[in-house]
């Protein structure tokens, strides 16, 4: 995520949309690991997260990964297509992969970056797969 400009949508009230305060799933603080190799995205991602209520657990290889898992569970695993097939080796938790939310910014200047990311329907991903709305069958 290098180079990836992070927006909210303009009128967009992120809190409100990653935590229903009515639904007794969300009264616990949920539990989200997050392993990125990129330590500037893995400082936006867990700052967007937290701002979410999501308590976020971080690790920046497979290794600090396999250690981070034992401590869980973990209600989802956020990562990279690289790193899927490790994370569903050891957890079995809904993963959200991050890259499905960085697009080319076709209107993007020349000095401004290439790749935006989508915040907003990040964070609904993260929260609809953690209450069960958004899994994988298989």
């Amino acid at each position: 995520m290098q180079g990836v400009t992070l927006y909210r949508n303009a009128g967009d009230n992120v809190r409100k949309s990653c935590m229903n305060q009515t639904d007794p799933i969300s009264a616990s603080r949920r539990q989200v690991l997050l392993c990125l190799t990129n330590p500037k995205a893995m400082t936006a991602l867990n700052a967007a997260l937290t701002d979410c209520g999501m308590a976020v657990t971080s690790a920046c290889s497979i290794n600090e990964f396999r250690q981070a898992s034992a401590a869980g569970p973990y209600d989802a695993v956020v990562t990279t297509t690289a790193m899927i097939r490790d994370v569903r080796a050891v957890l079995q938790s809904p993963i959200v992969n991050v890259e499905t939310f960085i697009f080319a910014a076709p209107d993007a200047a020349a000095t401004a970056a290439a790749t935006r990311f989508d915040r907003a329907a990040f964070l609904a991903r993260v929260t609809a797969v953690m209450h069960h709305d958004h899994r994988r069958l298989s």
